[in-house]
């Protein structure tokens, strides 16, 4: 029998890298309240969720049975975030052509970073 109880804790983005990715963007000096921290959490899980769902309707549809990051890439061209899908496909594609040209967990690491980075 399943449980169909799913902890929230486990439905949603973790909070320590929402925070995280908060800290980054706004100012050194600003303050985040914990409401704020989990609105973001939620947002961030559900678009999460909706890009998850398109580009697996896609997958099921061509029957796949993987999907990729092309396939979410795909999926952000298809519901409108064109101006995110551009850069994460090139990332992507930078990564994968990284991957193949070493077996090295240290190169990889410092390939993403520079990657990251530009």
């Amino acid at each position: 029998m399943v449980d169909s109880c799913i902890k929230e804790q486990d439905r949603f983005f973790p909070i320590a890298n929402v925070s995280r990715i908060m800290k980054q963007i706004l100012p050194p000096n600003a303050k985040t309240l914990k409401e704020a921290k989990e609105t973001m959490q939620e947002y961030v899980s559900e678009f999460i969720s909706f890009l998850t769902s398109e580009a697996s309707e896609k997958c099921r549809k061509e029957r796949q049975k993987m999907m990729n990051g092309d396939d979410v890439c795909w999926a952000m061209g298809t519901l409108g975030f064109d101006n995110y899908a551009a850069p994460l496909k090139w990332f992507l594609d930078s990564f994968v052509a990284a991957v193949k040209g070493s077996d090295e967990v240290g190169y990889l690491t410092h390939t993403v970073l520079e990657i990251r980075n530009q």
